[in-house]
């Protein structure tokens, strides 16, 4: 298959849902990915680390981060990037539609469904 026979619609890609507050849409290439977050108003993603560099961008809503002990709160079209291994923490203040890319691959996102810090609400 030719690398233009792979290129998807990400409204027609299946959607997980990985609690009842969280799903995502993921592509996934060699050495990063790309994950489309849809998060419900009153979600959280409590304080964690992961090895892999994240850049996000906030496509719609209202989230506010805490980044290596720093709190912003970001919107659409608010974009940033969260070193590896970078504690950081969400709690998702609208209802949010947001992009992340991953590199390396998160492997943990390939095995694992909701995470530990994915299953807490604020």
């Amino acid at each position: 298959m030719s690398v233009l026979e792979q290129v998807r619609n990400l409204r027609e890609m299946e959607r997980e849902e990985v609690t009842d507050q969280m799903s995502r849409r993921m592509i996934i290439g060699a050495n990063q990915m790309l994950t489309v977050w849809n998060m419900k108003k009153g979600s959280h993603s409590a304080a964690h680390r992961h090895p892999e560099e994240q850049i996000f961008w906030i496509v719609s809503g209202l989230i506010e981060f805490e980044i290596d002990g720093q709190r912003r709160r970001c919107g659409p079209n608010d974009v940033g990037v969260i070193p590896g291994n970078t504690l950081h923490e969400a709690w998702v203040l609208e209802d949010v539609e947001m992009a992340n890319l991953f590199s390396p691959v998160r492997n943990d996102y390939l095995t694992q469904g909701a995470l530990d810090y994915m299953k807490e609400t604020k």
